[in-house]
């Protein structure tokens, strides 16, 4: 008898990761709240997958993050937690407010963003950051 790894989504919502941010992963175009956008974010985060990161993003948030990728600003992290304060969608904008804990050489770290989201052609990107 095999048994299956149900592996929960690292985002914190609480489901499995097939289920919440794998779809939204491999299609962020199926992201249909800035929330899940946002959360898939997070996980990728978790998994190193820079691609996506940078493939979700436009405007001054693109912006800034090739210019810190350019500066080898991104020390190794170990992304701990994720906690969203508060999440709007309305229309073809929309906010998350959450705060991360993550480990970075040798010490615990929490930062909180407000982060603002735009939907362009039919897909959320994040588009810039208030701290």
């Amino acid at each position: 008898m095999t048994t299956l790894s149900i592996e929960r989504c690292r985002c914190g919502s609480g489901k499995n990761y097939q289920d919440c941010c794998e779809t939204i992963i491999n299609d962020f175009s199926q992201a249909k709240t800035v929330e899940q956008l946002m959360r898939s974010r997070y996980t990728a985060y978790t998994q190193n997958n820079l691609a996506y990161i940078k493939q979700t993003m436009t405007g001054n948030a693109l912006k800034d993050y090739e210019q810190r990728s350019k500066s080898g600003w991104e020390a190794p992290t170990k992304w701990l937690s994720l906690v969203v304060h508060d999440s709007k969608t309305l229309n073809k904008r929309g906010h998350v407010d959450f705060s991360v804990t993550y480990m970075r050489e040798g010490k615990k770290l929490t930062m909180r963003e407000h982060s603002i989201f735009k939907k362009i052609d039919g897909r959320w990107y994040y588009v810039d950051r208030q701290t």
